[in-house]
C-alpha cells in the first residue's frame, strides 16, 4: 500500500486537539505499510469500515 502523505497524518495528530489520535494513526500506518492487499476486498477484510472509491482509493472510516 502507498500512503500518500505521512506528513499530512503527522500534521493532523500534532494539533493539540487531535493528539490522542497519534498512537492509532501510527499503528494504522504501520499495518498498512506491511499489508499485501491485492483487492479492495482484502482491505475490507482487515478494516471492515473501509470504503473503496471508484478511482481505486480507499477511505478508512
Amino acid at each position: 500500500m502507498r500512503v500518500l502523505s505521512l506528513p499530512t497524518l503527522r500534521a493532523f495528530y500534532e494539533q493539540p486537539e487531535y493528539a490522542d489520535a497519534k498512537e492509532a494513526l501510527l499503528t494504522w500506518h504501520g499495518h498498512a505499510l506491511k499489508a499485501r492487499w491485492q483487492t479492495p476486498a482484502d482491505v475490507k477484510a482487515d478494516f471492515g469500515t473501509a470504503s473503496s472509491l471508484k478511482d481505486g482509493r480507499v477511505v478508512f472510516n
